[in-house]
């Protein structure tokens, strides 16, 4: 009898020892995952304050180079165009340049109204002259708002994705260096230019940064068709 009791005692104790075994490794597994966890929040942080800095860092030299580059564009920009206004053939092509866009324009709007008086002519034909008149300016309207409108239309697209096409390749300071170093060569060398080539230099200047563009667009086609 005093066996069993004893035994019983014991196992009750082994139970006891065995929960009380179970309990603290339940606590040291919380603990283990609290200290995980605290481990992993700090290095966090850590990765985050080192990025945030390096961040920082980046954009103070980024910022630095950007206003080191603009700074000398401005300045090589401002010097070719000091330069290009003192030189007399450069200055004369340039207004000549704009001057006959100006007369295109002006011949295009003459061709327009001529158009526009032509086709309103078959209004006139009507016997009521009330009704002959409101049809001739009716028509007049019509021919200048559609036709006129729709190359203003067509221009101004055409100019929009030209602009965005040049934009998101070839909008950076080696194209600038381009344009300024043809527009320096060409306001140095103005005379001895015209007297070989008869055209206006600043046509000559945007024919030759067409070009830039055109073998800019060509090697980087090469390369993607290669998968560089």
């Amino acid at each position: 009898m005093n066996v069993k009791k004893e035994y019983a005692r014991k196992e009750e104790l082994l139970a006891d020892e065995r929960a009380e075994a179970q309990r603290r490794t339940k606590e040291a597994e919380k603990l283990k995952q609290s200290i995980k966890a605290d481990v992993q929040k700090q290095a966090k942080e850590m990765i985050k304050a080192k990025a945030k800095g390096l961040e920082s860092n980046y954009q103070a030299k980024t910022s630095s180079h950007y206003i080191y580059v603009t700074g000398v564009s401005l300045y090589a920009v401002l010097v070719t165009l000091f330069t290009a206004i003192r030189s007399e053939t450069f200055v004369s092509d340039f207004k000549s340049f704009f001057y006959t866009i100006w007369r295109f324009i002006l011949k295009c709007v003459e061709m327009l109204q001529n158009g526009a008086n032509f086709v309103a002519q078959l209004g006139d034909k009507i016997p009521q002259p009330i009704v002959a008149t409101i049809l001739h300016w009716l028509l007049w309207l019509i021919i200048v708002l559609v036709v006129g409108g729709g190359v203003c239309y067509l221009a101004y697209n055409g100019i929009v994705k030209l602009i965005e096409f040049y934009k998101k390749d070839y909008a950076d300071n080696f194209s600038l260096g381009v344009a300024l170093v043809s527009l320096s060569v060409l306001i140095f060398f103005a005379d001895e230019i015209r007297a070989i080539v008869p055209i206006n230099l600043l046509l000559i200047l945007i024919i030759t940064h067409i070009l830039y563009v055109g073998v800019r667009w060509y090697i980087k086609g090469y390369r993607e068709n290669r998968g560089y």
